[in-house]
């Protein structure tokens, strides 16, 4: 049983989508391509439509168009609920702030966080911005099938978008994998800025090679051990 079918359940959304949640909003539509923050205000029309706050990007309100595509994830503690929904509109609400309203699934998707197996392992990498050619070059702290802790000589944006390439010095072949910056995590005592990004789209192939190295990698550090 792969890594992802084991840790994805699925669930009644009413069951565990609740007002005052907060919520992440991902569309690739190219007029307004992002990943956008929101908090859920209301569940509407039988549990079918999801009032929320105006999504957010970088802090500036987008309003996003009637029927936009988005990959909606919800976080819950040690979970994240995750769905597809088609945003339904925008307007005031009852007390003049304007809302946003988006559809909500019968079924979402539960995803526990920290699925994969983290190791402790050294490796050299590099960070390439989407948006420039620049590249930022890290090494890890740690490593896992969906992301890693790296370390920078120079500071990093959260929630930043781009490619990671690592030197994993094996014979598996790994592509290079679209990730983002999700968190700070302090400082090195040399300096460094230390940061956690998590692998974005991976597809199941790539995904149970991903495992399979960290399974080689761990074997390799329990013999250097």
């Amino acid at each position: 049983m792969s890594a992802r079918n084991y840790y994805v359940e699925k669930l009644r959304s009413l069951d565990v989508i609740k007002p005052g949640m907060n919520l992440e909003l991902e569309t690739d539509d190219p007029e307004v391509a992002g990943n956008y923050r929101s908090t859920i205000h209301d569940i509407l029309n039988n549990g079918r439509v999801l009032k929320i706050a105006m999504p957010t990007l970088k802090g500036r309100i987008v309003p996003l168009p009637n029927g936009t595509r988005v990959y909606v994830k919800v976080p819950d503690k040690s979970a994240i609920y995750t769905f597809y929904s088609t945003v339904m509109g925008y307007r005031k609400d009852d007390e003049g702030f304007y809302v946003t309203f988006i559809t909500l699934p019968e079924i979402v998707s539960k995803v526990q966080r920290r699925h994969f197996v983290r190791i402790p392992v050294v490796l050299d990498g590099e960070f390439k911005l989407t948006e420039a050619e620049e590249r930022v070059k890290f090494v890890t702290k740690d490593f896992s099938a969906g992301g890693a802790a790296i370390v920078t000589s120079e500071p990093l944006v959260v929630d930043t978008i781009g490619e990671v390439v690592f030197d994993f010095k094996t014979e598996t072949e790994i592509p290079p994998l679209k990730a983002r910056v999700v968190r700070e995590a302090g400082r090195t005592e040399a300096g460094g800025f230390v940061y956690g990004i998590q692998f974005l789209d991976v597809d199941p192939p790539t995904e149970k090679k991903l495992v399979r190295l960290v399974f080689e990698l761990e074997r390799n550090l329990r013999k250097v051990r």
